[in-house]
């Protein structure tokens, strides 16, 4: 096989990148008799393409599989691509770390996770959003940036501003949302260049309309 079955930190980092999103590590047992296996959902074929490109040496396009899921946001069924690598014991180390037992297995931000510009840029285009909001005067075409963060404990989102913030200046904050926990993680309209300029261009030309000028 060509998978990355020695998975060094390098590796990892668009891994830990999309589990701070939508992907997610899964076993058939926790009793350690079943090996984890990663995978990663969206619905632009070219990130899904992109990531399983990162992942395999050879046979990536054949790892992207499409398929329909049910979306509780808009209460219907949606055209989707998946990737998935094997089930391999590389991995019960993170699926320990992001699904501990002491949460219930629900997953959660790792007190080991650190943040750099490969994480963050694969968190975005995973689960991070932008948009320009209409408005009056100085507030006219305010940009705003975000992630999707809501699954995590309020602590957890405070913690990844504080690192955000001590690393890369963003001034990261955690604003109300009627989802999940009740918080997600919001970068001011000030820092949103900065932001850019921290996790760099746009790998996967479908996700282009989420850096915002």
């Amino acid at each position: 096989t060509t998978e990355i079955y020695t998975l060094s930190l390098h590796d990892a980092l668009p891994i830990y990148g999309c589990l701070l999103g939508d992907g997610f590590l899964i076993s058939y047992s926790r009793s350690g008799a079943s090996a984890p296996h990663f995978e990663v959902k969206h619905k632009f074929r070219e990130h899904v393409a992109y990531m399983a490109h990162l992942l395999f040496s050879e046979g990536a396009e054949e790892r992207v599989k499409e398929e329909t899921a049910f979306h509780k946001i808009i209460g219907r069924d949606y055209t989707c691509y998946s990737m998935r690598t094997l089930s391999h014991d590389c991995l019960t180390p993170l699926q320990d770390e992001w699904y501990p037992e002491s949460s219930g297995y629900r997953k959660v931000v790792p007190a080991s996770i650190e943040l750099n510009e490969t994480v963050l840029l694969h968190w975005f285009m995973d689960d991070g959003f932008s948009y320009q909001r209409s408005g009056y005067g100085r507030r006219s075409k305010q940009i705003v940036i975000g992630f999707c963060s809501e699954s995590f404990i309020r602590e957890d989102q405070e913690r990844l501003c504080s690192m955000m913030n001590d690393q890369f200046d963003l001034d990261a904050k955690i604003a109300p949302t009627r989802r999940g926990t009740g918080w997600r993680i919001a970068i001011p309209q000030s820092k949103a260049d900065r932001f850019c300029e921290v996790i760099g261009p746009p790998f996967v030309p479908a996700l282009a309309y989420k850096w915002k000028e």
